[in-house]
């Protein structure tokens, strides 16, 4: 059982992305990463040493293990579970740079680092900032990420991109802005595909759980049709507060939305919208929170009260039972960073 923890786009034709372009220059014969310390039973993994690398944890945090290891000053973000937990994707932004980001999938034994495709400034859309989270289709056959405020194109207006893992083809979920409010386009990020949403039932709907502008948490109903292909529908504003969200993501029985709420807080949302709940934490800033597949947890980053340090804690849904499983020790490169935790499907 494992969890997995871990800018921008400009507006030129989809024609330019459509097809999967060649390796970055000097990446062609990139050597494989990770895969150094195996673990038989990893609860999470997320980027540790300033959000550098990825890691696997266990549940109670009692084991660590490197599972990639970027070379010279690049950074391992982001990462996500494949539905069928055969393949981690991440980005790596290279150097640790803003505008170009690498897509890269790789098993949990660290073995099969494969790239999939660049983006940056000039060839399309960068997934929202450093922290730009990847939904799987539930098929395992795509992936879904969103772009930044920047990200306005001119064709598609703020929308999902949906990329192929197989062929790097990359296509927009709507022909215009997913979320138009007051006649004004709003950027979308963050989605999460709900739970019920079964990927060989031809036409059967589920819910996308999105951040649109930097507000509110809205419901998309979708579904999925004979080709794989993701069919989206009506957009709908679940939270309708306008107090600042981040990175929904549901409960294993769909009746719930864990999420980022003031910039510091984790809420706890009925999926209908009728109920909200503070979780009741005093650790200092929390984000990026997630539910384990077995809703016994819900695990999120933490910046310790008093300090520049980000950890990952666990807690029960009822709040009881907050535990650091991290502890990441200060770094003489600037301050430890653990962030955007993904649990392993298989929990």
């Amino acid at each position: 059982m494992l969890i997995a923890t871990a800018v921008l786009a400009s507006g030129l034709a989809l024609t330019a992305w459509a097809v999967k372009p060649d390796k970055p220059p000097g990446q062609e014969d990139k050597p494989p990463r990770g895969g150094k310390e195996p673990m038989t039973n990893p609860a999470l993994v997320c980027p540790t040493r300033h959000m550098r690398d990825l890691r696997l944890i266990t549940v109670d945090g009692s084991q660590k293990a490197l599972l990639t290891n970027p070379k010279s000053r690049a950074a391992d973000k982001t990462p996500a579970w494949s539905p069928d937990g055969s393949k981690i994707a991440f980005w790596q932004a290279p150097d640790r740079g803003l505008i170009w980001v690498d897509l890269y999938t790789i098993r949990p034994d660290g073995s099969e680092l494969t790239y999939i495709r660049s983006f940056d400034d000039w060839d399309g859309p960068v997934p929202y900032d450093w922290f730009g989270k990847i939904a799987w289709s539930p098929d395992g056959s795509k992936v879904v990420f969103g772009g930044g405020q920047n990200a306005y194109d001119a064709n598609y207006g703020y929308t999902f991109w949906v990329l192929d893992v197989a062929t790097g083809v990359l296509e927009p979920l709507t022909q215009g802005s997913l979320v138009i409010r007051d006649g004004r386009p709003l950027s979308v990020k963050a989605p999460s595909f709900s739970p019920d949403l079964d990927p060989y039932i031809e036409g059967y709907q589920g819910k996308l759980a999105f951040v649109a502008g930097h507000n509110d948490i809205w419901l998309l109903d979708i579904s999925i049709d004979a080709n794989g292909d993701l069919i989206p529908g009506t957009p709908m504003n679940l939270t309708n507060q306008s107090v600042w969200r981040a990175q929904p993501a549901w409960s294993p029985n769909g009746e719930f939305i864990v999420s980022t709420r003031d910039v510091t807080d984790i809420w706890v949302i009925r999926a209908d919208g009728t109920t909200e709940e503070k979780l009741l934490v005093e650790t200092g800033s929390n984000t990026v929170a997630t539910w384990s597949p077995d809703g016994e947890w819900i695990a999120f980053s933490t910046r310790c009260e008093g300090t520049n340090d980000w950890d990952i804690f666990r807690i029960r849904p009822d709040g009881s039972d907050l535990t650091n499983i991290t502890n990441t020790k200060r770094l003489d490169e600037g301050y430890p960073v653990d962030w955007n935790p993904a649990w392993t499907p298989d929990l």
